[in-house]
């Protein structure tokens, strides 16, 4: 038993050590400066479903990467439960019996989060009370990606928005001979993806 029991903690011990290694050698890798990798790939996998279209003009990684400096920017006593929402959505899917978020297939990831966050919400399939924590995560979830995707330079040209240090006139001035067109689209040209509330793009 003590050569049971010694064999065990030396074990646990070496996974520890290897899985903070890894760990270390991926936030390295990816630039991390506030996230961890198993939050900053769910980030990704968030992204890669929530944001789409056409002419999507930053990738997924681009969006994480883009939430990963934003929280690295400010402080703010919560924002670590910020962090915690991306860890719970990481392993949400292990209580279906199904691996974490970012190693599910897109398409399945896709039907997973509008089963599970829609669906089953809707249906009334759950508890009130997890109803309630299912949608503060699916939205908490989204406006990580709307400011993943919309805070990045390279996308204001396709919405239209010029920075105020870079309009002409008065300072933060719109010129009123340089408003943009407003682009609508019908209910008809929209691929509805998660429940309407996806970005669309393109």
């Amino acid at each position: 038993q003590v050569l049971l029991y010694v064999w065990f903690t030396v074990s646990l011990l070496v996974a520890v050590t290897l899985s903070a290694l890894l760990s270390a050698a991926e936030k390295q890798r990816f630039g991390l400066r506030y996230f961890f990798p198993h939050q900053f790939k769910t980030i990704m996998a968030l992204a890669e479903v929530v944001i789409y279209g056409e002419e999507e003009i930053i990738s997924s990684e681009d969006v994480a990467r883009n939430v990963d400096r934003y929280f690295m920017s400010f402080q703010a006593r919560s924002k670590w439960t910020m962090a915690l929402v991306i860890s719970v959505l990481y392993f949400y899917p292990i209580l279906s019996l199904k691996p974490p978020l970012p190693f599910i297939a897109p398409e399945d990831r896709l039907a997973f989060l509008r089963k599970r966050f829609y669906g089953d919400v809707e249906a009334r399939l759950i508890p009130e009370f997890w109803r309630v924590f299912a949608q503060g995560l699916i939205r908490i979830a989204k406006q990580l990606c709307y400011i993943g995707y919309y805070n990045d330079k390279r996308t204001f040209p396709s919405v239209g928005f010029v920075p105020f240090s870079e309009r002409t006139g008065k300072p933060g001035a719109i010129p009123a001979n340089q408003s943009l067109p407003l682009y609508v689209k019908s209910e008809r040209d929209v691929n509805e993806r998660i429940e309407g509330d996806v970005i669309i793009v393109g």
